[in-house]
């Protein structure tokens, strides 16, 4: 049976190749849209039934005339009245359009007889299949097959990682990213074969979100993305965290006037240096376009952007004022006095006048705040 239907198939492109001499002809599978369209084999009612199998092989398209075709191959005891049934009933349906029946061997009684239907013309036209151009047509069908089957698990396996996002996603109310993976490896709240998933699905929502923006995927593919990406409940999470990121961090630069660094703001300082980096490359979250515009925008802020642009020298200048403070205090705490020290000393001279003035490093709030803390600090420990 599948042997007949490759010959069935050989026959068809054989008809096919000697009507494109003298005029326009598809396979079925080939035919343009809009001739589905103007034949009028593809309607609103029939979209989705247009290329099931009804009998018609080939379409030819002459003189501005279109002409439906089957091919009959083999038939040893001859075609018969049943075998042509789909296809004159098809020309029923399209009194406009005239038909031929390509065959190879003969004609049953029944039809040559009987069948008066001037629409519908019989050629014969004989056709040899040799054994070494069945064998290749074999292989083709094969290696088609495999293929297909290829395809059909790759779709599954996408699907699959695509419902163990969705699952990873609602369980850390979390986008997986390189962020949150660090995060629990920190806090090693999970085994490293977790982590590893974890790391491969951020690595493939990095690609789809490539795939996504390029249109390197498939029409279903980009469907499904597009929806999934578009859903509050996954991806938007993500954006929404990251935009209340970085709200936090325009709050802490309005309050002290400086980026956050190790020693003020751990978090904010870690989320700040990925997304510096991220911003560079167009990585992850940044490959979003709102996101990546709203960065554009908030880097070019002239309320953030001279603080932005202050380097390590800025960070290093606040911490080593926060040790040198907090040394300072451990002294005063241990021996109920002032450092003997005289650089320690100057420096707490030099720090009263810089606050009382608010000057230099004292126009930081965060700064201020520390030191008026410590000199209430001092006032009990001395008191005492």
């Amino acid at each position: 049976m599948a042997e007949e239907k490759i010959k069935g198939d050989i026959y068809e492109k054989h008809v096919c190749e000697i009507i494109n001499k003298t005029s326009k002809a598809w396979l079925l599978e080939n035919i343009p849209k809009s001739h589905l369209i103007n034949s009028g084999l593809l309607t609103k009612q029939n979209k989705k039934s247009a290329q099931i199998d009804t009998g018609i092989d080939i379409i030819e398209f002459n003189n501005n005339k279109y002409t439906f075709i089957q091919c009959k191959y083999g038939y040893k005891r001859g075609v018969k009245m049943k075998d042509i049934a789909g296809f004159s009933f098809i020309m029923l349906n399209h009194p406009e359009t005239r038909g031929k029946i390509y065959y190879t061997s003969k004609l049953s009684r029944n039809i040559t007889k009987n069948h008066l239907n001037d629409k519908i013309k019989f050629i014969k036209l004989p056709f040899h299949i040799s054994k070494k151009t069945l064998e290749i047509e074999k292989e083709k069908k094969k290696h088609e097959k495999k293929v297909i089957k290829k395809n059909h698990n790759h779709i599954e396996i996408w699907e699959h990682k695509l419902k163990k996002t969705k699952h990873y996603i609602k369980k850390y109310n979390s986008l997986i990213t390189k962020t949150l993976i660090k995060k629990l490896t920190k806090e090693s709240k999970i085994s490293q074969s977790k982590i590893n998933k974890l790391k491969n699905i951020s690595r493939w929502i990095e690609t789809q979100q490539y795939n996504y923006k390029h249109k390197l995927t498939t029409k279903k593919g980009y469907q499904k993305w597009s929806k999934f990406i578009k859903n509050k409940k996954y991806f938007i999470l993500g954006k929404e965290k990251w935009l209340n990121n970085l709200n936090e961090l325009k709050q802490f630069m309005n309050i002290h006037h400086c980026k956050p660094s190790k020693q003020t703001n751990k978090k904010l300082y870690l989320w700040l240096c990925t997304q510096q980096a991220t911003y560079k490359k167009k990585k992850n979250i940044m490959t979003d376009e709102q996101i990546y515009n709203e960065w554009l925008k908030f880097t070019n802020d002239s309320r953030y952007k001279k603080d932005l642009m202050c380097h390590g020298n800025n960070d290093n200048h606040i911490e080593k004022w926060l040790n040198k403070l907090h040394l300072i205090k451990k002294y005063i705490k241990i021996n109920k006095k002032y450092p003997n020290d005289k650089k320690l000393y100057d420096w707490i001279l030099t720090q009263r006048k810089n606050y009382k003035k608010k000057i230099h490093i004292m126009k930081n709030n965060l700064i201020k705040n520390k030191w008026l803390k410590f000199t209430k600090f001092v006032e009990k420990i001395l008191k005492k």
